[in-house]
């Protein structure tokens, strides 16, 4: 004689079955740059501070003993300082941005966005447009501590 299953059995085995399932097609979200080919290194200030620290030799060291030498010192340090970080830009071109991502949320558009601030230095960005006309309040959210920008964006 076949044993009996009961409704609450067959609902509990139907749950663990989908959740089995639902497991196993979860995709993970590891951060912004999921599923473009985009090179995170690139995107990294550090990074681009060590290379530039490898060509850096040691010949500005302080040793002034008075305030003209001081006052040379900063002279040729400025001057250094300005050569090493890529001069001071002109004013030019816009740098041209490349679209990601677009999502729709509720209340507004987000764009996920890359563009090289100089060379092979990226700048990762997002772009959120109300969707009710405005005018609307504008900020400029410049992340770097904490969990970064999914806590800003979402």
């Amino acid at each position: 004689m076949a044993e009996r299953i009961t409704r609450r059995a067959l609902g509990l085995s139907a749950l663990a079955a989908q959740a089995a399932l639902s497991q196993e097609s979860k995709v993970t979200y590891t951060g912004p740059l999921d599923g473009t080919n985009v090179d995170p290194k690139r995107l990294d200030p550090v990074q681009w501070t060590l290379r530039r620290r490898e060509n850096a030799p040691l010949q500005l060291t302080f040793r002034a003993a008075n305030r003209r030498d001081a006052e040379a010192w900063q002279k040729k340090l400025r001057a250094k300082v300005t050569e090493l970080i890529g001069g001071i830009p002109e004013r030019g071109p816009a740098p041209v941005a490349e679209i990601l991502e677009t999502r729709d949320f509720p209340l507004y558009k987000r764009e996920k966005f890359v563009f090289e601030s100089r060379p092979s230095v990226m700048v990762l960005g997002y772009v959120l447009t109300p969707k009710k006309p405005g005018p609307h309040p504008v900020m400029i959210n410049v992340p770097g501590h904490g969990r970064g920008v999914d806590d800003i964006v979402g």
